[in-house]
């Protein structure tokens, strides 16, 4: 697992390894845009780079804990 790199977002069929800070900023920002009715594009960096993912009032998304080495289960999730 990279340094700092704890969380997945899913969205659109995909998976995005991203960090705690990025990930608070996705929540965030989706939930604006969830709250207001009005599609906002937000911005997503992950491991691979940077992503535009639209959130609408009926995107589906999903923010876990990514699973460690040590075989914890993940107790984190949000959507």
């Amino acid at each position: 697992m990279e340094r700092g790199e704890a969380w997945v977002v899913s969205h659109g069929g995909r998976d995005y390894v991203t960090s705690d800070e990025m990930a608070t900023i996705f929540l965030n920002q989706a939930s604006e845009a969830i709250a207001t009715g009005e599609p906002r594009l937000v911005v997503l960096r992950h491991t691979k780079g940077v992503e535009l993912v639209l959130v609408t009032d009926e995107t589906s998304y999903r923010v876990t804990k990514r699973h460690s080495d040590h075989g914890l289960p993940d107790a984190s999730v949000w959507s």
